[in-house]
C-alpha cells in the first residue's frame, strides 16, 4: 500500500505489512553500507555506518522499489543504533532470511577515515589524546575481526583499534552516533 505522505516525492515508496518486524541478515561475504534515506549510493554522504556478514537486522515493512534497487529500511533489535538514527536504509539485494545462526563474518575489515581524528586511551571523549591521529589517508585496522565497537554516554560510537604502541580508540561517529568518520576497506 503507498503510503501518501511521502508519495509525491517518491511514488515509488510502499509498505508490506507482511513484512514487518521480519528477521534479515546481511549475505555472508558481504558488508552492507546503510544510508539515512532510500537514495543509497547514489548520495555516498548519507552513508551512516556499515552492517558485516551475519549481522541481523529487523524490518519496517517500508521498502522503495526503483526498478535499479530495492531500498529496506531497517532496525537493529538489539538496540545497538542510537536513538537519534532507529532506522537505517539498506540495499534488499545485500540480505537473505535468518538462518537461526549467524555466520562468522568476514576477518579483512580495515578502514579509512573521512576526517583526521584524535586516537584515545579508551572510548571517551574526555579520554587521554596519545598525542597520535589519523588523516584521511590512513588505513587503519580494528582491534578486532570482526570489529567491535562501544558507545559512550553521549552516543558516540567508538572502534578499538591496532596502533603501534597499542590497541587505542577512535570515534567511529560524532555525538548522538551522528555522521559517520569511517569507510570500510579491505585489508591490503
Amino acid at each position: 500500500m503507498p503510503i501518501n505522505s511521502a508519495s509525491a516525492q517518491y511514488p515509488d515508496l510502499s509498505e508490506n505489512q507482511s513484512y514487518i518486524g521480519g528477521c534479515r541478515q546481511v549475505k555472508q561475504d558481504t558488508d552492507a553500507i546503510i544510508y539515512d534515506n532510500t537514495d543509497l549510493a547514489n548520495k555516498p554522504g548519507n552513508q551512516i555506518g556499515t552492517l558485516f556478514a551475519g549481522t541481523e537486522v529487523a524490518l519496517t515493512g517500508v521498502l522503495r522499489e526503483t526498478g535499479a534497487y530495492t531500498a529496506a529500511q531497517v532496525y537493529l533489535d538489539n538496540g545497538d543504533l542510537t536513538s537519534t538514527q532507529p532506522v537505517s536504509w539498506i540495499n534488499a539485494a545485500q540480505l537473505t532470511t535468518c538462518t537461526g545462526t549467524t555466520p562468522p563474518p568476514s576477518g579483512n575489515t580495515c578502514f579509512l577515515l573521512r576526517t583526521t581524528l584524535v586516537v584515545r586511551s579508551g572510548p571517551r571523549i574526555n579520554s587521554a589524546n596519545t598525542g597520535m591521529t589519523f588523516t584521511p589517508v590512513s588505513l587503519i585496522t580494528p582491534h578486532t575481526q570482526p570489529p567491535t565497537y562501544e558507545t559512550s554516554s553521549d552516543g558516540r560510537v567508538w572502534l578499538p583499534v591496532n596502533t603501534y604502541r597499542e590497541p587505542n580508540w577512535v570515534a567511529s561517529t560524532g555525538p548522538n552516533g551522528v555522521d559517520n568518520n569511517l569507510k570500510t576497506e579491505p585489508c591490503p
